[in-house]
């Protein structure tokens, strides 16, 4: 259920009452927003019609709009005939073409504020990912749905730059805005974006820096195939394997994924007397992951890895492996504050 966020009746002097419960609401359904239009002076305009030139969105704290949805919103109300506040079916029908933008997630029911206000209660989209279209980058939100105006770059959100759903091979360059991801490596690469905002900090995502997922492979994740690929900057590459929600026995939880990538990027800041440890790659899959180290001399002879057996981990790439633990601090990864 969505519930109206701001109301007002008797003037500009309402403008910004938000209820005490908005920041709950904000958590529980996401970004909820509320389309007044307040009460103008009676004798400017026929009793109970409303002028639709004067809705606006209003927004609650933190709630994220592009600007050019406004846009889109107001050219979408131009279409309409001032309503008399009497006619529901007339209202019903504004609230619906509100519904079908692609950036509402969902519409309400209409509320008139007497005698010439009108409240439609909106959910807007949240914003998760980006897909590159051409040039540019496109918003896509948690629901999959590509949303309009064009970015020129991947847009911060929260203080982290949305990952882009990879792999880069022009398959968005002709998608218009409202369309769904349909295929299956987009939808598992938008699956581990969603899992990656709870699981990985603002700041865990900030250090590591602009995100490519390519899940392509994800569903022929193997000891042998790394599966999804999270393809960071500076050349740095973490190896996922299946995307959250493949339901396949023996797939490490996503939670202890997150948690090695947070301390494999604890060692690009420098802590206290210890100097940024910089990295290449790291194998997430595993109980005990492994990550190599940058600039490091490829091993000798006297020291190649064995074969791996059916149940062991893939060679890693030319360079010393170091392992990761979750439950005790190791020379090259100090045990992080607060992870057991």
């Amino acid at each position: 259920m969505i519930h109206p966020l701001v109301r007002g009746t008797g003037g500009a002097s309402r403008l910004g009452r938000v209820r005490f419960w908005v920041p709950f609401l904000l958590v529980v359904a996401g970004s909820l927003w509320a389309l007044e239009r307040l009460a103008g002076p009676v004798e400017a305009a026929e009793f109970s019609t409303i002028d639709l030139r004067r809705v606006k969105l209003a927004a609650p704290p933190g709630g994220f709009c592009d600007p050019r949805w406004r846009s889109e919103l107001s050219a979408t109300l131009a279409r309409f005939e001032a309503p008399d506040a009497r006619d529901k079916p007339a209202l019903e029908a504004i609230a619906r073409a509100l519904g079908a933008l692609p950036f509402v997630v969902e519409a309400g029911e209409p509320h008139v504020i007497w005698p010439d206000g009108l409240e439609i209660p909106v959910r807007l989209c949240e914003p998760v990912a980006c897909v590159r279209s051409g040039d540019d980058f496109r918003i896509v939100s948690a629901e999959g749905v590509i949303e309009p105006g064009t970015w020129p770059e991947p847009p911060l959100l929260d203080g982290r730059p949305l990952p882009v759903i990879g792999p880069n091979d022009g398959a968005f360059d002709r998608k218009a805005p409202g369309a769904h991801l349909a295929e299956r490596r987009h939808q598992d690469a938008l699956a581990v974006a969603l899992s990656m905002r709870s699981g990985l900090s603002a700041s865990d995502a900030a250090t590591l820096g602009p995100l490519l997922i390519d899940a392509t492979r994800s569903p022929e994740t193997s000891v042998e195939e790394p599966g999804t690929l999270l393809e960071f900057g500076a050349k740095r590459l973490a190896l996922f394997g299946r995307a959250p929600g493949s339901g396949q026995p023996g797939e490490l939880p996503d939670e202890l994924k997150w948690r090695s990538l947070a301390k494999a990027a604890a060692l690009l800041r420098s802590e206290g007397t210890r100097e940024p440890q910089d990295w290449s790659v790291v194998d997430l899959r595993w109980d005990t992951p492994a990550l190599r180290m940058r600039h490091e001399p490829p091993p000798g002879p006297d020291s190649a890895a064995p074969k791996p057996s059916k149940n062991s981990k893939p060679p890693m790439p030319a360079g010393r492996v170091h392992e990761l633990s979750h439950t005790q601090p190791n020379p090259t990864l100090p045990q992080t504050p607060g992870v057991r």
